[in-house]
């Protein structure tokens, strides 16, 4: 038994003997702590005559995977991750074994989506990315569970996110003023705090401490807790919400007496209404952040509020207050010229 590669910088093999028959097999791996993990766990399978060469193995389906890994993954990850991105999978690849799903079948399912998505328009390669971001981390567990014995590593897409767009204040009010009523305190939140459409949607009033200003998110994207500040605007306009006295939701859709799951055409409706041109509910977003910082908030303030998990993340709207720095800099060399002075006044004291 025993670890080597063919050259260096290539994966690492396994060699084993098992009933009197000498086996091979790739880890998977250029890593050799992980090579040497997987060789572990093939030797504690072989030690409880667990391990079985690929043509022994139960050719699973994709479907079978799914089911198991929607179990496993209730609680553990959050619900778009459900939802929205493994039907997408499973509508693609419904049928196949697992063995069927090789490294030339998701490229080609990349190929596809960067040419037609879910909704009939190309995918970004942000998108495709994060789908097949998920079918590794399916096909991985389907490993550790020896549905499958290898995942084939697909390389991810280049990314060219520069999207920024986001209104002005003027823009912000002619918005809000064509936006119907249920959708108006919708986005009149989305402005003043930056929050996500899913937060918005499912926010109870339990999260909301109006005495103290405060909204309190426990599930987010990143997985940490988050306190967003109440300002006066939205303090007001919650106070004035019928819905505080109708149950738990804050955003309660009037016709089913539930959240809102879908708003997004009203959405488009009012912006075509207020002239507002390529703009997506997810810029409200960019929108907050992007007069916070022109405003002049500090720009860990608004990581904060945003719930960004670094500071690179934030500091693409850090260019939009310049006068901001500049009145920085003002207070540093105030700062330095009071040092300096200071000095030579002590030095000229010592002389006389």
């Amino acid at each position: 038994m025993g670890l080597y590669r063919l050259e260096k910088g290539s994966v690492w093999w396994m060699s084993f003997s098992v009933a009197g028959r000498r086996y091979r097999e790739s880890t998977g791996t250029e890593d050799k702590k992980q090579a040497v993990r997987i060789f572990d766990k093939v030797k504690g399978q072989i030690a409880e005559r667990q391990w079985f060469p690929d043509s022994q193995k139960p050719d699973c389906t994709f479907d079978q995977l799914v089911e198991k890994f929607q179990a496993f993954s209730q609680g553990r990850y959050r619900s778009a991750f459900h939802v929205n991105l493994i039907p997408q999978l499973q509508a693609r690849f419904s049928g196949y074994r697992l063995s069927e799903i090789t490294l030339e079948q998701l490229e080609k399912f990349q190929s596809e989506r960067l040419t037609k998505g879910k909704k009939g328009k190309p995918n970004k390669p942000a998108t495709v990315n994060r789908l097949l971001a998920v079918m590794s981390r399916m096909l991985n567990k389907a490993v550790q569970w020896d549905m499958l014995s290898k995942v084939p590593k697909v390389e991810a897409l280049k990314e060219h996110n520069k999207r920024l767009r986001y209104l002005s204040t003027d823009e912000v009010h002619r918005l809000i003023e064509k936006c119907p009523e249920h959708l108006r305190p919708i986005v009149t939140m989305a402005v003043n705090t930056g929050m996500r459409a899913g937060e918005m949607l499912s926010l109870k009033w339990g999260q909301l401490d109006l005495q103290n200003g405060f909204i309190l998110l426990q599930k987010t994207k990143s997985g940490y807790k988050r306190e967003i500040p109440i300002n006066k605007t939205l303090w007001t306009m919650l106070l004035d919400m019928p819905s505080r006295f109708k149950g738990d939701a804050v955003f309660i859709n009037s016709q089913t007496g539930k959240c809102f799951t879908e708003i997004g055409k009203a959405f488009e409706r009012a912006c075509v209404n207020a002239g507002i041109k390529d703009f997506h509910f997810h810029d409200l977003r960019h929108t907050a952040a992007s007069n916070m910082v022109m405003a002049g908030m500090d720009i860990v303030t608004v990581q904060q509020i945003l719930g960004h998990t670094t500071l690179r993340m934030t500091e693409r709207y850090s260019h939009l207050a310049p006068s901001h720095k500049v009145a920085q800099m003002e207070k540093f060399d105030a700062f330095m010229n009071k040092k300096t002075s200071e000095f030579i006044e002590q030095m000229q004291a010592v002389s006389q």
